[in-house]
Order: C-alpha cells, then sequence, then structure tokens
C-alpha cells in the first residue's frame, strides 16, 4: 500500500508540474521585454501625439459604427509613430 502511494504521488506530481510548467514559463515573457513586441521599449514624443486617449476611442467607436468593449488603452511606440492600442472583451485592436 505505501508503494502505490508513493508512486500515485510521483505520477499525480508529474501530471500537475507540466501545466504548471507551462503556465509559468508563458508568464515569464510578459516579464522579457525582448521577447514580445519586438523587443524595444521606446520613448514617446509628447510633441508625435495629435489626439488624446478619449479622442482615439471615439475614432475607434466611429470607425466600427458601434461602442467597443474597451477595457484598456496603452500608448506605444510602432516604426516610428505612437500608436493607441485598445484592448477589450473582443480582443486587441490598434487604433491609428
Amino acid at each position: 500500500m505505501r508503494k502505490f502511494i508513493y508512486r500515485a504521488h510521483t505520477w499525480l506530481g508529474i501530471i500537475v508540474a507540466v501545466p504548471v510548467l507551462a503556465w509559468t514559463s508563458s508568464g515569464l515573457l510578459y516579464a522579457w521585454p525582448n521577447a514580445v513586441e519586438g523587443g524595444q521599449v521606446e520613448s514617446i514624443q509628447a510633441s508625435l501625439v495629435r489626439i488624446t486617449p478619449n479622442e482615439a476611442i471615439l475614432r475607434a467607436n466611429q470607425f466600427a459604427g458601434k461602442q467597443l468593449p474597451t477595457t484598456a488603452l496603452t500608448l506605444l511606440m510602432r516604426q516610428g509613430r505612437p500608436v493607441y492600442q485598445a484592448i477589450g472583451g473582443m480582443g486587441a485592436e490598434a487604433l491609428m
């Protein structure tokens, strides 16, 4: 009986460890800036930003023809231009 418990504990540990290891390694991608979004963190020049966050959301809603479910709005640099990125319940969409 004791041998069975040790074997069951070993196999359960392996079965549980594989998904936990995958979950942890995928979370580490966000901790390393070189692994996500091209790997560079660029500073944003305020003079290049032409519209406010509220205007960006309004333009995106007008473009879509409906109210988009935006839960977060970030400003980042892409190809030397500042771009708003809206994240909502339906995924992520880049707003120009």
